[in-house]
């Protein structure tokens, strides 16, 4: 059994695990640890009096809903920002000043319950009461369309599966603003495939676990502009709606000063990570779509619905060009030339709206997710790794 520790100072977060059954023992070696210890000196007596291996990181992970935290009996954070000790468990949570340390030894007895904010889902819903509108946008070639739907949608429920300990979970905007990243980059192909042909001895182990945390890039800026419609990323929907408004008074404002060229679209798309929402707004009216889900609820499974509805808004029409005149049978053959794995020559199909549409098979073979590193033989299929800007995003096929 494990228990993760915490150390929440100055608004930095620095993360352990250690394996540890027994809550009476840590509050023992916790209180001994800081009993006496000033204000100054309680984080050295933590950071160098429990481990060694401290990471630092911009979020707690609380994966108790992932069924993988069987082995996992706690999380304790010392808040000195706050000046308590938390611990939070499958069963509740309770908490301890950190005062109460520096004084005496404590017991269970001295935890206090509390309640953690739950998400009010609910009023997503009652913002968005009838009429709603079935936005559709209507240059979307379906062909296109269907060709990124059968890339994107296994990928994107790939990514929630794999990080599915975050996503069933509390987390921080910063990390929100990194999942939605992953998600916009996925849908617009903006990804870079490591293929590895290469034989390779591998130690094992999970290529994610529920510790583990995304480190590639948030997203810049709250509204990111596309071609047809703009992308608002927001948690609550009050705000992305505030933001809207804004946004497009703002563009009002530039119609007004004919030395500069505003933006005449008045679409925008609403990205909460659980909802996804169409808002159309002008000088005399709003209108909306109906909530859709971007996952189902088993919280990895892509919404169809919500997932066509992020595809009509970001997909790019390619530039014609001779390839576009080939039968699709030709076309498949010069894709066949663009990489050596099925991963990368999807993605390129995609881009350039070539080739017939990916049926997640590599001639007989059935492409998979991986969920750790094998061993490689000379003999094994191309294995193809995803990266977001050059960080990993947690995805292997083979």
């Amino acid at each position: 059994m494990s228990i993760f520790i915490n150390i929440v100072h100055q608004g930095t977060i620095y993360f352990s695990q250690r394996r540890w059954s027994d809550d009476i023992d840590f509050l023992q070696v916790a209180s001994k640890r800081l009993r006496g210890a000033t204000n100054e000196h309680t984080f050295g007596a933590i950071y160098l009096g429990f481990c060694w291996d401290w990471l630092q990181q911009d979020d707690i992970v609380r994966p108790f809903e992932d069924r993988r935290h069987i082995h996992l009996t706690a999380i304790w954070t010392f808040d000195l920002d706050a000046g308590v000790l938390r611990c939070e468990k499958k069963t509740g949570n309770s908490q301890v000043p950190l005062s109460v340390l520096r004084q005496r030894e404590i017991g269970l007895l001295d935890l206090q319950p509390y309640e953690q904010p739950l998400p009010l889902k609910n009023t997503i819903f009652s913002m968005f009461t009838a009429p709603t509108w079935n936005f559709r946008r209507l240059t979307t070639e379906k062909r296109n369309l269907e060709r990124h739907k059968a890339f994107v949608s296994r990928m994107l429920s790939d990514f929630a599966f794999q990080w599915r300990h975050i996503l069933c979970s509390r987390y921080n905007d910063i990390t929100f603003k990194r999942l939605a990243n992953a998600v916009l980059k996925i849908a617009t192909l903006d990804i870079n495939v490591l293929e590895i042909n290469s034989p390779r001895r591998s130690c094992g182990g999970h290529l994610l676990w529920i510790h583990d945390l995304p480190h590639w890039a948030t997203v810049q800026g709250n509204i990111i502009r596309y071609p047809s419609t703009s992308i608002v990323v927001s948690r609550h929907m009050p705000h992305a709606i505030a933001l809207i408004r804004q946004n497009f008074a703002e563009r009002n404002a530039l119609k007004r000063d004919s030395s500069r060229t505003p933006s005449n679209a008045n679409f925008y798309l609403i990205l909460t990570m659980d909802k996804i929402v169409r808002y159309f707004i002008s000088d005399d009216s709003e209108a909306y779509s109906a909530p859709e889900n971007l996952f189902e609820e088993d919280g990895y499974t892509v919404s169809a619905r919500g997932l066509e509805m992020l595809l009509e808004c970001t997909l790019t029409k390619a530039r014609p060009s001779l390839i576009h005149g080939l039968p699709s049978e030709l076309q498949d053959m010069i894709l066949e030339h663009t990489s050596h794995g099925p991963i990368e020559r999807s993605r390129i199909a995609c881009a350039l709206d070539i080739g017939t549409v990916f049926d997640w098979k590599n001639g007989n073979r059935v492409v998979e997710r991986q969920v750790s590193l094998t061993n490689r033989m000379v003999e094994s299929p191309v294995e193809s790794q995803v990266y977001l800007a050059g960080e990993f995003s947690g995805l292997v096929y083979k």
